[in-house]
């Protein structure tokens, strides 16, 4: 058995190793052993295979391997000397294919995690398409899955594509050809080449679409309010909505899932609507949009058919100012109640209108809407009621994570239908003065 007396430069006579680095010199002091042994000529035709595998231990940065390794010197000095080389090298086989077998489990394993993070957020759910035999809502499902897998490609190929353009041009300017021509073939090919998955993208998001709007969403409206319809393209006229004071100025509106149903003889609407303004920015010399508002409106019921207009709005709402109405027909009116003055402005007809729909009760119920949802405006006009809460999102967006993908169904729609009903009920009850039932 070889011994030897190891001296480093840069640690002390006294130094003691580590455990990793006392595995490691038993390591060496096994090979220095083992080179001893095939030296004398036991059998030629093994070295190489042997000495690579021991280089491969010491090159492993898992201690896994370097146990194995210690294992593996130790049947290896054992057998080589009493002759039994065959036996070894089976040995040998059998542990290097059960690591390969090892590198290539962690190898898949890592991949999954790395698919599972880019396709659901979360490594440890798998992404996986669902199974039309087992899920109503499979289609669905599939398709905005789908989505995801193009935008994923798309990305991918954006990023290959500006690789393979940015190492062009280096060679390019390494060689001094100056024929960048190349390179606007290869942007060329590549559009080309992807431009097949790109329409079957648009035409599969298209589909999609239209699938989670008929067979989620209408269907829940249908089936949750009798008599009802919904557009998932149109949404409350915005114009009219400025006018009677409920929204601000804006440039450009847009909405959807415009829901109409009758009550008690009268219609009443309820719809996502988002609002934006032009605005020139300096720097970029240009016209820019910027949103002023994302949310719902609602056009409900009044008790009973004011003659004249009665509109409420906060007075600080990202800059944007309210329609403040006909001066020659409305008038500010100043409300007995300081914190309902501090918030909100009113403007009416006359003080007598004001004070009829703005009753304590409703002033206080405004303020807790003002105070759960922000900036909004809200106008009676006749025998209706205009209100825009300003919530920052829309409701009944197709989901986009994998968890709310799954958890996807028309069963939730309908409970969200009737969140939106209790809370056009509330909203009702509140303006009209009725306690909440």
């Amino acid at each position: 058995m070889t011994t030897a007396t190891v001296f480093s430069q840069n640690a002390p006579m006294n130094h003691e190793m580590n455990e990793t680095a006392r595995k490691q010199y038993n390591l060496l002091l096994g090979v220095i052993d083992l080179c001893a042994i095939l030296a004398s000529g036991l059998h030629q035709n093994y070295m190489n295979d042997i000495l690579f595998y021991t280089i491969f231990l010491f090159s492993a940065a898992d201690l896994r391997f370097t146990a194995v390794g210690l294992n593996l010197l130790k049947q290896v000095k054992s057998q080589a000397e009493s002759g039994e080389l065959d036996h070894l090298y089976d040995y040998y086989n059998s542990e290097k294919e059960t690591s390969m077998d090892n590198n290539k489990s962690d190898f898949q394993e890592a991949m999954r995690q790395i698919r599972n993070v880019i396709l659901t957020r979360d490594a440890n759910t798998d992404f996986k398409y669902s199974s039309p035999e087992n899920e109503v809502n499979a289609d669905v499902k599939n398709g905005i899955k789908k989505k995801k897998v193009y935008i994923v490609l798309l990305v991918v190929w954006f990023f290959i594509l500006a690789v393979v353009v940015a190492a062009g041009n280096v060679l390019i300017l390494v060689s001094g050809s100056h024929n960048y021509e190349i390179l606007g073939v290869i942007v060329f090919v590549g559009v080309i080449v992807f431009a097949p998955v790109a329409w079957s993208w648009y035409r599969s998001s298209k589909r999609t679409k239209e699938l989670y709007d008929n067979t989620i969403v209408v269907k829940a409206v249908e089936e949750s309010i009798p008599g009802a319809t919904c557009d998932p393209d149109g949404h409350i006229d915005a114009i009219k909505l400025y006018a009677s004071g409920v929204v601000p100025a804006f440039s450009e509106a847009d909405g959807s899932y415009l829901i109409s149903y009758n009550k008690n003889g009268k219609m009443c609407h309820f719809s996502n609507i988002s609002l934006s303004e032009s605005v020139y920015n300096s720097q970029r010399d240009e016209y820019v949009y910027e949103n002023l508002f994302t949310g719902q409106a609602y056009v409900l019921s009044f008790k009973s058919n004011l003659r004249g207009n009665v509109r409420v709005f906060s007075k600080k709402y990202r800059g944007a100012q309210y329609s403040k109405g006909n001066k020659n027909l409305d008038h500010k009116i100043h409300m007995q109640n300081a914190s309902f003055n501090e918030i909100f402005e009113v403007y009416a007809t006359n003080e007598q209108e004001a004070f009829y729909v703005l009753t304590p009760y409703v002033m206080d119920q405004l303020l807790l809407l003002y105070h759960q949802y922000g900036g909004f405006g809200m106008a009676v006009v006749g025998d209706q009621i205009a209100i825009a809460l300003n919530t920052g999102y829309y409701l009944f967006a197709m989901p986009w994570e994998y968890k709310e993908i799954e958890k996807m169904s028309v069963q939730n729609s309908k409970q969200m239908v009737q969140q939106i009903m209790s809370f056009a009920q509330k909203l009702e009850n509140a303006i009209n003065g009725r306690p909440a039932e």
